[in-house]
């Protein structure tokens, strides 16, 4: 996977990230991350929401290109996926956003998570 391809990974494990921006020797740049808004918050045009993924809490604010269409459906209780730019283990701002409707949508992530960041045989 080329660095320009988003991470399917858990929040608690943005506090790994080094320095360099990188984890488990992986570039990270952009990540994907699947949880339920728990707070919400609109400033003029921009909207901020915290996700929680059940190994820990994240601020996302949305970016330019995130769709119109995508915000409207931002509420407390749903179930989004976001990917976005990693900013810190605090923060990520979104590209893109949409609601996961299928209930079997978070385990599918978690089994993503797992096969990606599982240590290869050398």
């Amino acid at each position: 996977m080329d660095s320009n391809h988003h991470f399917p990974i858990f929040i608690a494990m943005l506090a790994d990230i080094t320095g360099s921006n990188t984890l488990h020797g992986r570039p990270v740049a952009s990540l994907r991350i699947e949880g339920t808004i728990v707070s919400k918050k609109k400033k003029s045009h921009k909207i901020s929401f915290v996700l929680d993924d059940g190994s820990g809490t994240i601020t996302v604010t949305t970016g330019k290109f995130v769709s119109k269409t995508e915000l409207a459906k931002l509420h407390i209780g749903r179930t989004f996926a976001v990917v976005g730019k990693y900013q810190s283990c605090f923060k990520i701002k979104a590209s893109n956003v949409f609601e996961q409707s299928c209930s079997t949508s978070q385990p599918l992530h978690y089994a993503r998570i797992a096969s990606f960041w599982q240590p290869t045989k050398e």
